[in-house]
């Protein structure tokens, strides 16, 4: 969800919009009972046990059907299948076919002591963008402003 918050503040995707693409940034875990949303409806152990985890939901066809929606949509999709391509397990990117693709050997183990520093980097770069936004300044003036208040 970070990595999205992050997409779509350098896209300058309206802020209405934000919410539509933090939803599909968790939307593809929704067939895996153990995320977050998949703990939110029932119905995701069902999906799980039929579909499998990292299939359909984690696909090029998932990622272009949420084009269809809205672009914020797509970036929310694609942001979340990108990072779960860069872990061991990877995902079946042109599902229904049944191979598993990763990037760079999928060097990221989920809840690894490297997830949880993205994570932080992601969080850190998210805040920054927000404080941005709200303070009607580019990310760019802000490092700016904050570097002339300590000299």
């Amino acid at each position: 969800m970070l990595a999205s918050f992050v997409l779509l503040s350098c896209f300058g995707v309206a802020w209405p919009l934000f919410g539509l693409g933090l939803l599909f940034s968790v939307l593809p875990d929704i067939d895996y009972p153990k995320s977050w949303l998949g703990r939110l409806f029932p119905f995701s152990k069902q999906l799980n046990s039929k579909i499998g985890h990292r299939t359909v939901t984690h696909s090029a066809l998932f990622i272009g059907l949420s084009y269809i929606a809205d672009p914020a949509a797509f970036l929310g999709a694609a942001s979340h299948v990108l990072l779960d391509l860069l872990t061991p397990s990877g995902v079946q990117l042109l599902w229904p076919k049944n191979t598993s693709y990763v990037i760079l050997g999928g060097p990221i183990r989920t809840g690894s002591r490297t997830e949880k520093s993205i994570c932080l980097v992601l969080l850190a770069v998210s805040v920054w963008l927000a404080l941005a936004f709200v303070l009607q300044r580019s990310p760019i003036e802000l490092i700016q402003e904050v570097l002339t208040w300590s000299s």
